[in-house]
């Protein structure tokens, strides 16, 4: 990590994918067995179940390889994503190219403080974080250069006046 960081970068914070998706995923693919295994091997409720499990099991697997191998860290200037365990690929955006930060969590979610942030960049790119711990915390973090430059516009608008 100290190898990418920059002269006078500090790390702020590293987000933490929430383990609980994978868990709930590895319940449900067990459930879809065990009750496919039980309605019989000709049973046509065993080939829907078969069929509602291959995606299951894509989604599954992602969701590991997201949780396990994906690193996202926040320091003071941007936004470092490291993603694959063999061949990294990082990917750096800075905070001042933040231009909206979206965020969603259902009801459920928010007692345990998960969030999917969707974050907007100013060439209209942008990208997704998935079932992050401590949500309220990113999205203060990652918000806060947005608070600032209004701060800033509000300031000249009133100068103007």
């Amino acid at each position: 990590m100290n190898k990418i960081l920059m002269p006078k970068e500090k790390l702020v914070y590293k987000i933490k994918f929430s383990t609980r998706i994978f868990f709930i995923d590895l319940l449900f693919l067990l459930a879809i067995i065990s009750f496919a295994v039980n309605q019989g091997r000709g049973s046509f409720i065993s080939l829907i179940l078969m069929i509602i499990f291959i995606p299951l099991f894509i989604k599954t697997i992602k969701d590991f390889y997201r949780i396990f191998f994906h690193k996202v860290y926040i320091t003071n200037f941007r936004v470092i994503y490291q993603k694959h365990f063999l061949f990294r690929k990082i990917k750096f955006f800075p905070l001042k190219r933040i231009n909206g930060v979206f965020f969603k969590s259902n009801i459920l979610d928010r007692a345990k403080n998960m969030t999917t942030f969707k974050l907007t960049l100013t060439d209209n790119t942008f990208f997704i974080l998935k079932n992050i711990k401590a949500g309220n915390v990113v999205a203060e973090l990652l918000s806060a250069n947005i608070k600032k430059e209004n701060k800033k516009s509000l300031k000249l608008r009133k100068k103007k006046l």
